[in-house]
């Protein structure tokens, strides 16, 4: 799906539900969950910014869908479509079909979606209308109760939805997974020398930029990220064990002590001192 800007009207959706204090506090809420069967015909005459997290999944028949991001796409029966707070989008069926759809919001529905889970670059989860249904099935009869056990359920039910959507995702990326795992092997075996992202991409077999830009996609953080994560999580080890700062810099691949000490207070937010006995 190729990347497009539309000149399509855009319009904001009707007001949402307040969200109970215990609601927010939990971090993600339902806001609202619904079933439509839709004889109608459905032109793409505007985009609608839905201004939460939506997740649609096409029972029956099939149609389309179309947004800022994507070009108008065909939607089988069994896909879903995500819907995420500021992407315009609109979709619907010529022939009419049968949807169950499920709506959230909410802080850590918000950090998920920074680490792309679900990627909403990829709104069209071939396979996942399965998910959708199952989660719209057990928030059914929760929806009208309001005890912190409900609040805790139906925040559990969305987050397994992400989960499975997220997968359905991730496995158009199959080889990219692998070839992330496969640099992680590469970085733990080497945290005591300087392993070069650009070594890491030739050893993957995949060009620096497209490298960064997979092992990003699988890990959240960029290669030279995480292997000072696990260059400070293996100092934190020898530290504990009472071992010089000094010998740790060098066990380490830095050249410089000074070095050391600085990225070890930026990345931890300690000094190497707090960490020896």
């Amino acid at each position: 799906m190729e990347k497009q800007s539309p000149k399509l009207e855009v319009y904001r959706s009707e007001r949402f539900r307040t969200p109970l204090k215990m609601e927010r506090d939990f971090g993600l809420w339902v806001d609202r969950i619904g079933s439509e069967t839709s004889s109608r015909k459905a032109v793409p005459g505007k985009l609608r910014l839905l201004g939460l997290f939506g997740a649609v999944g096409v029972q029956e028949k099939a149609g389309w869908f179309i947004s800022t991001l994507v070009n108008k796409s065909r939607v089988e029966e069994g896909d879903a479509i995500l819907l995420f707070p500021e992407i315009p989008a609109a979709y619907g069926s010529a022939a009419g079909w049968r949807t169950n759809w499920v709506v959230w919001e909410g802080e850590e529905a918000v950090r998920l979606s920074r680490f792309k889970l679900p990627n909403p670059e990829e709104p069209l989860v071939r396979g996942g209308a399965e998910a959708v249904n199952a989660a719209y099935e057990e928030l059914r009869p929760l929806m009208q109760e309001e005890s912190a056990l409900t609040v805790f359920r139906r925040k559990n039910i969305v987050m397994q939805m992400i989960s499975e959507l997220a997968g359905l995702q991730n496995r158009k990326h199959g080889s990219d997974s692998k070839a992330a795992a496969q640099a992680v092997r590469i970085i733990n075996q080497n945290l005591h020398s300087d392993v070069s992202v650009t070594e890491l991409a030739a050893a993957c077999g995949y060009s620096e930029t497209h490298f960064r830009r997979l092992f990003k996609r699988a890990m959240g953080s960029s290669p030279k990220e995480f292997i000072m994560a696990r260059k400070m999580s293996k100092a934190k080890e020898y530290l504990a064990q009472n071992i010089p700062v000094k010998e740790v810099s060098e066990l380490l691949g830095f050249p410089y002590e000074s070095h050391f000490r600085s990225v070890f207070r930026r990345i931890t937010g300690n000094t190497p001192k707090d960490y020896q006995v």
